[in-house]
């Protein structure tokens, strides 16, 4: 390699690989890539070493130890045993800076996975570099047949003569002010005298953070100086904030400022992140069905009228059918913000509906075909990191405890993946269906109806693998009457799926489905909201799709709804979009178009629906006498979606039925001691502790998040970098603990399984990282089955110096 490269350089290195007698080692197979240096001495890597690897020696011994000590409560009532986790996700005139603007800081510079030696030996690799200014590690790792290994090290430098390197929050709330920082370093031979510039921004848009201070500052630089820029700022608006720097010289004290000279010593950044609103947004979603041809409808009155003068928006969806209702549970599901098991498969259903939900969801006919397929393949390679060697699925990524009533769902939600085009490999259908059927065994003696219906959803997925039990399916019939109305609407879509067409296992499905012997036994299911209405509307779509039961199913379960238009749950979210999309095969749609016509503060428009345009949707700002009137010339319907933003104010705690969460921030001295947190500076390591109470035994499912202010960033003990700090005791890998989660803005905490009740606090450490005042929202504690159980702690505000 050079000494040197530029930003954007397209660079070419090539290696060749001997054998050990120094011979070429034609069609050996190199690893090649290249890794910015500061990522790598923060996870603490190292070159891999194949021929150390196994060829290293080990002798024949047994290890024993203990760890009990370090891990249970010396309190017999709190003692409990569970698994855990930790998962961590040119040329041109100045005119032109712009257009040269620094944007692509990809840590990985270089991936070359599977490159192949010619018969010198030799491989070549060409790559773009991308726009950071670091020193990039350059890594080969190389094997040629079963037993010969090697590996070797270089590096790249990416650098300029004038360099700007930002320091921004990674993220921001509404109304936070913070000091974005620019280093401007001088590493040319000249002394000079540059002019710094801020902007915000970006196109036509309005920014959302706004520069408090100057935007121009000037600084004089010996070769080889450098200093640090200040520009305040605060956060106006949510969306992306667009940040950019851009350094001119302006003279020089040893050099002509010819423009090649100006345009070397130049440099531009750009700075992204997210602002979030602190406050929860007040939400109401309506569906209007418009029956009357003619009449003038005002969309107005079924709006509450305090959303109406807030700030925020309305969303419209126009269709011809109901089921654009289903564009609440899509919604939900795509922001939810956690992924075990179960709710990655769940997540995964609105990508799978796509092509079912498209002539009814406005926001789908406007998605690529190309990001639905990469949806479903993310979706799918996610569920295979939590498939266990015996083919059950783990609740998150990497545990090793199999979770028996989420594995039916995650082998369901794999196949409709491979179905739809994804790329998962057939011994992973294999295994699941080998587990699902050894799992069957001993049914005949299952006292458990909740038990009974997980074996019900297995049965479901092993006819669809081409695998059907109807053995064990027959024995389940005979015990109807211990079956609840969910798993026997689940056995009926299992017959029917045994053998599609076959008029016996349809008599028999049918029977399941209209029975009337009662239930007689008590229900042992843990989750407080069923999908019930969803797996019986699954059904009767599958026994009788152009019979009456179908719409009548679905009517009940669009009124099961919540307020916000979704059935509250990732799990019966899942289920009622897999319903509804099932609904959309067998809806006939009428033929006629449909012409509306839409009269707003902007005027009168024509919105029609049609066989090629079936949806349509508009987004308009709130005010306070917004007019929304709607005549159509035929029936139709419309969604409306109102989300408001609420005035910033202090968040009181808040707890529901006992449960309550309680938030503390402390500062770690240097001799470990800590102080309770009142003014945090720059460069403070904080402890935030969060107590949560739970006032039942047998707690399932819970997370407890807490929003970071602005101004923290999460200390992650398992980065080389930040271990400085481990002796401060944390809760990322505690017993009682399933999975922790460090992200950009948060921290968050699952706690699987709780038995007893009592109060547990959880610590993590954040480091105060740029000066400014910012919002800590509340934090939170929510049953992730049972949302509405929730609590929160009260929000603060922190200035920084």
């Amino acid at each position: 390699p050079e000494d040197s490269y530029r930003p954007g350089d397209k660079v070419t290195l090539s290696g060749t690989v001997k054998t050990a007698d120094g011979k070429p080692a034609a069609g050996a197979e190199v690893t090649f890539y290249a890794e910015d240096e500061g990522t790598l001495a923060v996870m603490g890597y190292e070159t891999p070493r194949p021929l150390d690897y196994f060829y290293k020696p080990r002798v024949l011994d047994v290890e024993s130890g203990t760890s009990f000590q370090t891990f249970i409560s010396e309190d017999p009532e709190m003692q409990y045993f569970h698994n855990k986790g930790f998962f961590i996700g040119g040329g041109g005139d100045m005119s032109k800076l712009a257009d040269l603007m620094r944007k692509n800081f990809d840590p990985c510079a270089a991936w070359a996975p599977a490159l192949v030696t010619d018969g010198a030996g030799q491989f070549t690799s060409t790559f773009k570099v991308p726009d950071t200014l670091t020193r990039y590690r350059v890594i080969a790792v190389a094997h040629q047949q079963a037993a010969r290994f090697g590996h070797v090290e270089s590096s790249i430098v990416v650098k300029k003569d004038l360099m700007l390197e930002p320091k921004t929050p990674r993220f921001a709330n509404q109304t936070d002010t913070f000091n974005t920082q620019v280093l401007v370093q001088n590493a040319s031979e000249f002394n000079g005298t540059w002019e710094i510039r801020f902007s915000t921004g970006s196109g036509s848009e309005t920014p959302c953070v706004a520069p408090t201070g100057t935007t121009v500052e000037t600084v004089t630089l010996a070769a080889g100086a450098s200093t640090t820029v200040v520009f305040p700022a605060r956060a106006e608006n949510t969306g992306e904030a667009v940040l950019t720097w851009q350094a001119v010289p302006i003279s020089l004290d040893n050099g002509q400022l010819t423009e090649p000279v100006k345009h070397k010593l130049s440099d531009a950044v750009e700075s992204r992140f997210q602002i979030h609103y602190p406050m929860p947004l007040l939400r109401q979603t309506k569906l209007v069905n418009l029956t009357k041809p003619g009449a003038k409808q005002n969309l107005r009155e079924s709006l509450d009228a305090k959303l109406l003068g807030g700030t925020g928006t309305v969303e419209l969806g126009f269709a011809r059918s109901p089921l654009v209702e289903a564009a609440g549970s899509i919604d939900y599901l795509l922001s939810y913000p956690h992924g075990c098991v179960e709710q990655t498969t769940s997540s995964l259903i609105p990508w799978l509906a796509v092509e079912d939900l498209s002539p009814v969801i406005p926001s789908f006919a406007k998605i690529p075909e190309a990001k639905v397929k990469a949806a479903i393949q993310a979706g799918a390679d996610r569920l295979l990191s939590m498939q266990l060697p015996d083919g059950g699925f783990s609740y998150w990524p990497g545990s090793n405890d199999p979770v028996s009533w989420a594995t039916a769902y995650a082998g369901m939600g794999l196949m409709m993946a491979q179905e739809k085009g994804a790329n998962v490999p057939q011994s992973a259908i294999d295994s699941l269906v080998k587990n699902l059927t050894e799992s069957l065994r001993g049914i005949a003696a299952e006292k458990s109806p909740y038990n009974l219906e997980i074996h019900t959803r297995g049965l479901i997925v092993l006819a669809l693998a081409g695998s059907p039990q109807p053995a064990y399916r027959n024995v389940l019939v005979d015990r109807i009457a211990e079956l609840t109305p969910g798993a026997r609407s689940l056995l009926a879509i299992a017959t029917v799926l045994e053998d599609e067409g076959n008029e016996e296992n349809l008599a028999i499905a049918r029977n399941l489905l209209t029975s009337k012997i009662p239930f007689k036994l008590k229900n042992d299911n843990w989750m407080p909201w069923s999908a019930d209405e969803a797996y019986q509307l699954i059904a009767w779509l599958a026994v009788d799709p152009d019979g009456p039961e179908p719409a009548k199913v679905l009517d009940r379960m669009l009124r099961d709804r919540n307020p916000y238009g979704q059935w509250r749950t990732t799990w019966v979210n899942g289920w009622s979009l897999m319903a509804m999309a099932s609904y959309a095969q067998n809806e006939d749609l009428d033929s006629e178009p449909v012409t509306l016509a839409f009269d707003t503060d902007s005027g009168t428009e024509t919105i029609s629906l049609t066989g090629d345009q079936p949806v349509a949707s508009r987004t308009l700002q709130l005010s306070p006498d917004l007019k929304l009137d709607l005549t159509p010339d035929r029936s139709a319907y419309v969604r409306i979606n109102v989300a408001a933003k609420p005035k910033i104010e202090p968040v009181q705690p808040v707890a529901t039925n006992g449960l309550s969460v309680d938030r503390i921030y402390e500062r770690i001295n240097p001799d470990g001691s800590a102080d309770i947190l009142t003014e945090p500076q720059v460069g403070d390591l904080v402890r935030v502790s969060l107590r949560v109470t739970l006032p039942k035994d047998d707690t399932r499912y819970l997370v407890i998040e807490d929003l970071l202010p602005s101004v923290f960033e999460t200390v992650n003990t398992d980065f080389k970098s930040q271990r400085a700090a481990v002796g401060t005791p944390t809760s990322e890998n505690d017993w009682n603990v399933s999975h922790s989660e460090l992200r950009t803005d948060r921290a968050a905490f699952f706690l699987d399984h709780v038995w007893h009740k009592g109060t547990y606090t959880l610590t993590y450490l954040a480091r105060c990282t740029v000066a400014g005042q910012a919002i800590a929202p509340p934090a939170k504690v929510e049953s992730m089955y049972d949302p509405e159980n929730f609590a929160l702690s009260a929000s603060r505000v922190f200035t920084t110096k």
